[in-house]
């Protein structure tokens, strides 16, 4: 599905009894044989389906972006925390410290599975949450 870059929850249903359908109204009565409002009415349905349709997928999108989200920051911390590792492991073989301690994995880092660590991962981002309705970052 193609991304959707606008929250359909902030959308407004037009007036299909307004002026500006007057014609397209008056037409489709004409065919139909049948009155304006009737055909307002099933244009008014037609948009609520459509606009259900995509508040749905609106939610799914949401959803997803903030799992990439959440997955995109625990590889960045794993990734630092590895580095750090690097850092420490050159700077005992510097000094000729030995003992070196485990690697760090992202299965056996206390990091990684610390409180403050998924608290920290299950932070919305300020792009990912939607902000004023507009979806942006991870669609895709």
């Amino acid at each position: 599905m193609p991304c959707i870059t606008q929250d359909p929850n902030l959308e407004v249903r037009p007036d299909f009894i307004s002026a500006a359908f007057d014609a397209v109204c008056t037409a489709l009565a004409t065919a139909e044989g049948i009155d304006q409002a009737v055909v307002a009415a099933r244009l008014s349905d037609a948009w609520d389906t459509n606009n259900n349709t995509r508040k749905e997928a609106w939610a799914e999108q949401v959803k997803e972006n903030e799992a990439a989200a959440v997955g995109a920051r625990l590889a960045h911390e794993v990734d630092e925390l590895w580095k750090e590792e690097e850092v420490e492991k050159t700077t005992r073989l510097r000094s000729g410290v030995s003992g070196m301690r485990p690697s760090v994995s992202p299965a056996t880092s206390p990091h990684l599975t610390s409180a403050s660590s998924m608290q920290r991962a299950s932070r919305p981002l300020g792009p990912i949450s939607g902000t004023q309705g507009v979806q942006k970052g991870f669609c895709g």
